[in-house]
């Protein structure tokens, strides 16, 4: 609306031959008013700009954001793999071993009423474990170096727990002979430095005397758990 009464006046201003003195006003103050208008139009889009940068740098954000949660997700998931390797056996598992239990007991109360023996009390038969303190560091290592193992992430919950307890760090020296491709043994190896995990089926690799448990004993000479 400005616009228009400020071209109007002048107009009118020429056409009604105005004096010089007045069409120089009228310049002036057409001049200083498209200096006006020129500055709020720099500062509009200097604003507009700012918001630009702004809604930019949040959508920088936001993506970030996002790809750190689809990272997230991603190992969520694995972790659901594993677990899910881990439980999916577990219920077959423990349903074997309670029969196996009740089976068991049926047959020692059979035993007992025939020939009046005496209840053996397997707690004192069980072998007493030696467990070996250590960071959280390796004990989240050696757990994922089992649950990573296609022959041992079928052991269930309290056996891997088992061997983490028990297991105990050993240094070799540079060059060292370990142990041989091909050969087959009773000692299970993770190597920290490495991170790496070699399957049982062939190379077992550092747990310590993990054969003294009955269970791992059993499990490494292919019986059935």
């Amino acid at each position: 609306m400005q616009d228009n009464q400020t071209e109007k006046c002048f107009k009118i201003c020429l056409e009604n031959d105005c004096s010089i003195e007045d069409k120089h006003r009228y310049l002036e103050e057409l001049a200083v008013y498209l200096k006006n208008a020129l500055k709020d139009t720099e500062d509009t889009l200097i604003e507009c700009q700012e918001r630009n940068r702004f809604f930019s740098q949040s959508i920088a954000r936001l993506q970030q954001e996002c790809e750190a949660k689809d990272a997230l997700v991603i190992e969520l998931q694995n972790e659901i793999d594993k677990f899910r390797q881990i439980v999916k056996p577990l219920t077959q598992v423990f349903w074997q071993q309670h029969q196996s239990q009740l089976t068991y007991k049926h047959r020692r109360i059979k035993r007992q009423g025939c020939s009046a023996e005496p209840l053996i009390n397997l707690q004192e038969a069980e072998v007493r474990l030696l467990r070996t303190l250590k960071s959280s560091k390796s004990r989240d290592l050696i757990k994922s170096a089992i649950l990573d193992n296609d022959f041992m992430k079928n052991l269930d919950i309290a056996q891997i727990q088992e061997i983490v307890d028990c297991m105990y760090p050993v240094k070799y020296a540079a060059k060292s002979l370990i142990i041989k491709e091909g050969d087959v043994g009773s000692i299970v190896y993770v190597m920290e430095a490495l991170l790496a995990f070699i399957s049982l089926a062939k190379l077992t690799m550092v747990a310590g005397c993990l054969n003294k448990i009955p269970w791992v004993r059993d499990f490494l000479c292919g019986r059935s758990l």
